[in-house]
């Protein structure tokens, strides 16, 4: 049996890429917010992950649940696992999806939430 990483694996798959302002991530079960739908139907898709520049490569993502609801209705219980620690309360998330998203978005409009795994030792 050949001992392949998960890089050479999907090497020849084009991947989706997951951007993030603030790379900080914890070990097992980390969250991500997106506005909208986009990311919608990635579960159990192996993703990129870079820094929104799209200059860094920070390693791999395994989206291993996804759910979809208005920002203004997530769980605290699901923004603990919020990978950037200020956005582990709804006043946190809410005002950093502003900074990305802009004045106008609206909380109470759909938003996707990724329940991903970093693996950040892709050999």
């Amino acid at each position: 049996m050949t001992n392949f990483s998960v890089q050479q694996q999907y090497e020849d798959v084009k991947l989706k890429t997951l951007l993030f302002s603030n790379p900080v991530f914890h070990k097992g079960l980390n969250v991500t917010c997106r506005n909208g739908f986009k990311w919608a139907d990635s579960l159990n898709e192996v993703v990129e992950v870079r820094d929104t520049d799209n200059t860094t490569d920070y390693g791999l993502g395994y989206i291993s649940g996804v759910l979809t609801l208005p920002l203004n209705q997530i769980p605290e219980g699901i923004l603990q696992y919020e990978h950037d620690p200020s956005c582990r309360t709804t006043e946190g998330i809410i005002a950093e999806m502003r900074n990305v998203y802009g004045d106008k978005l609206d909380e109470n409009a759909p938003t996707t939430v990724l329940f991903f795994e970093f693996m950040k030792d892709i050999t």
